[in-house]
């Protein structure tokens, strides 16, 4: 798949295709086009050239098929690109002529940020009001502990020099996902009043805080 040379595609870190699992590494990507069906394979050599007389299957670290879609519109020239970015995954797409086909690549990207995170959180005395928002907000996301986002919300709030509404405003979104209904309430309403003190974000986060209450009465 490329221009005399194969196209190369270079991963700095471990990952999945169709669940197969995949070194890091440097792999030469090739295929074999079929009418419903393509085969597409990741090659442990890299200087691969067309015709193909160097290639070896015994160097193939992974083969399997995707499916074809035309395209409305026709690409004159062959295009790779990586499209539906996600947060641990990305899909390579390949376009020819009116010819689409493409495949999802998953990362351990949630494993490893757990791991930072931890290492982390044992430095306490390195830690900032920032840092405990930041991982706060991750855990709030993507970590599927709300109950431990709360706790590091406290943190951050606890090591601030002045009330973080912001924060607290978000405490109290995670407050009524758990249905603590009257604390985030309560806390809704303090940051109403301390956003009466700033003339830029605050009257934001008030009306966002009003419709939170509003929402969950």
């Amino acid at each position: 798949m490329g221009a005399n040379s194969a196209t190369i595609l270079s991963v700095s870190e471990d990952f999945s295709i169709e669940g197969h699992r995949i070194p890091a590494g440097d792999y030469s990507l090739l295929s074999i086009p079929g009418e419903t069906s393509w085969t597409i394979i990741l090659n442990s050599k890299t200087e691969q050239f067309w015709p193909p007389s160097g290639y070896e299957s015994s160097n193939d670290v992974l083969r399997f098929e995707v499916t074809p879609k035309m395209t409305a519109e026709s690409y004159q020239e062959l295009g790779i690109q990586f499209v539906n970015l996600g947060f641990d995954r990305a899909s390579l797409r390949m376009n020819w002529e009116t010819t689409q086909v493409e495949f999802e690549m998953v990362f351990d990207t949630h494993v490893q940020a757990m791991a930072a995170i931890e290492e982390q959180l044992n430095d306490a005395e390195s830690m900032k009001p920032g840092d405990y928002n930041q991982i706060a907000t991750y855990y709030a996301l993507w970590g599927g502990d709300l109950e431990k986002a709360v706790f590091l919300y406290d943190k951050v709030i606890e090591k601030s020099k002045n009330p973080p509404f912001w924060v607290m405003f978000h405490k109290a979104q995670l407050l009524a996902k758990l249905g603590k209904i009257d604390d985030a309430t309560a806390l809704a309403n303090e940051v109403i009043e301390l956003c009466e003190k700033d003339p830029v974000w605050g009257p934001k986060y008030a009306d966002w805080a009003e419709k939170l209450i509003g929402e969950i009465q």
